[in-house]
């Protein structure tokens, strides 16, 4: 487990875009301001797509959460 000023410091970002990334993901951060290894992963994960595709990580996030949606929306069968 890493301490989320850590990971703010990896990301190059802050710990509070940290923890506002993982609550807009449902990703958890423990009451000591750790994150698990995975969630440091996914994070790490998100910061490389963001910058490949020149964004920020919160925009990154909203991008991922936009396609959620409608991929999520899509899936649903309307039957009259």
């Amino acid at each position: 487990m890493k301490h989320i000023n850590k990971v703010a410091q990896a990301l190059q970002t802050t710990p509070e875009i940290v923890i506002q990334v993982c609550k807009k993901l449902s990703l958890v951060i423990n009451k000591d301001s750790t994150i698990k290894q995975e969630v440091e992963r996914q994070l790490i994960q998100l910061k490389e797509v963001a910058a490949a595709e020149n964004m920020s990580l919160e925009e990154a996030v909203n991008h991922l959460l936009e396609m959620r949606s409608e991929r999520s929306s899509s899936n649903k069968v309307v039957i009259n």
